[in-house]
C-alpha cells in the first residue's frame, strides 16, 4: 500500500496529474515483484484544470480503495462521487478485514491516517502556488493500414484513437481486454 501512496504523491507533485479514478479495479500487482500499477488515466486531468474536479480528487479515491481492499466492502462508493465523503470511512473504528493483508488493518489504518494528514498539510502550504509541469509533447501517431484499396494494397493512414465498436464496424484492428475478475482467489 505504500506503493500507492507512493504513486498518487508522484503523480500528483511531481507530474502535475491527478488520476481521479484511483479504485482497486484500477490497480494491478505484479505476481513476481509485488509492484503495483495503476492504470486507466482516461479521467486523469492536470492540476488546476477545469477538468480537475474536487469530488475525484485522489486523496479521497485512495481512502476508498484501502478500506475496499481490506474490507471488500464497496458500498460506499455506490453513490455519485460528488455524495462520496471519505469520513464516513475515517470514522469507522474497526475495519473489518476480509481481504488477504501482509500486516494488520490497525497499521494500513496509521500508515493511511498519516498519510491523510501529511497531504492536508502539504495541499494547503502548496495551494496558491504555481504548477505548471513539463510535460513532453505528443508524439505524432504512426501510420496504420485502414485497409485495402480494391486492387489488395494496403490504405495507410493516421492512427487516431476511436471507440472499440466503430472500430470493429470498419473491421479495423482492435485489442479486447477483459479485466480479471474483481473477486479475490480463495485462501489456500
Amino acid at each position: 500500500m505504500i506503493q500507492l501512496l507512493d504513486v498518487v504523491d508522484y503523480l500528483n507533485f511531481e507530474l502535475g496529474i491527478v488520476h481521479q479514478d484511483i479504485a482497486p479495479r484500477n490497480l494491478l500487482v505484479d505476481p513476481e515483484t509485488d509492484n503495483i500499477l495503476i492504470f486507466d488515466f482516461d479521467r486523469a486531468a492536470l492540476v488546476g484544470q477545469p477538468s480537475c474536479l474536487p469530488e475525484r480528487n485522489d486523496v479521497t479515491g485512495v481512502i476508498f480503495t484501502f478500506y475496499e481492499i481490506v474490507s471488500q466492502d464497496d458500498h460506499f462508493r455506490r453513490v455519485k462521487h460528488s455524495e462520496q465523503d471519505p469520513n464516513s470511512v475515517l470514522s469507522i473504528d474497526n475495519w473489518p478485514a476480509k481481504g488477504l493483508l501482509d500486516c494488520n488493518v490497525g497499521e494500513f489504518r496509521k500508515l493511511l491516517n498519516n498519510w491523510v494528514q501529511r497531504r492536508k498539510d502539504r495541499d494547503v502550504a502548496s495551494k496558491d502556488l504555481p504548477f505548471t509541469p513539463s510535460i513532453p509533447d505528443v508524439p505524432p501517431a504512426s501510420p496504420v493500414i485502414r485497409g485495402r484499396d480494391e486492387s489488395g494494397e494496403p490504405v495507410w493512414g493516421k492512427g487516431l484513437m476511436q471507440i472499440r465498436k466503430n472500430a470493429t464496424k470498419f473491421n479495423e484492428n482492435v485489442i479486447i481486454w477483459d479485466r480479471p475478475p474483481r473477486q479475490l482467489a480463495p485462501i489456500e
